[in-house]
């Protein structure tokens, strides 16, 4: 089932430390380098927005169905995340999203499960 991003926004407020933000992701991500990467790239504030759909992104996966509505130079980092990292991205992801955006993915991180 899809959290809400605002949810998740809270919670990695609320975890001021990359360990905090570690507790939200699967244990086999890096996530001391997804959350220095992005804390790098952005603002603080919105550095969290983009922690949060990092999270949303690996944990809701193909129940996800907003990316379309999420800011494309979040998606733009999420995907080199996905393909530096290694983390998948639902196939869902890339519906409505600008060519310039789909041909970043690395095919090989895409998750071929959702429909």
């Amino acid at each position: 089932m899809s959290r809400n991003k605002e949810e998740i926004m809270e919670r990695v407020k609320n975890n001021m430390s990359g360990s905090g933000f570690a507790e939200l992701l699967p244990p086999e991500l890096d996530a001391e380098a997804i959350y220095n990467r992005t804390f790098e790239k952005f603002p603080e504030e919105e550095a969290r927005e983009v922690l949060a759909e990092i999270v949303l992104t690996v944990t809701d996966g193909c129940d996800r169905d907003d990316f379309h509505s999420w800011n494309y130079d979040h998606l733009e980092h999420i995907i080199e995340l996905s393909n530096e990292i290694g983390f998948s991205i639902p196939k869902n992801l890339l519906n409505g999203l600008p060519e310039q955006l789909i041909i970043l993915v690395d095919s090989d991180k895409i998750d071929r499960d959702c429909p």
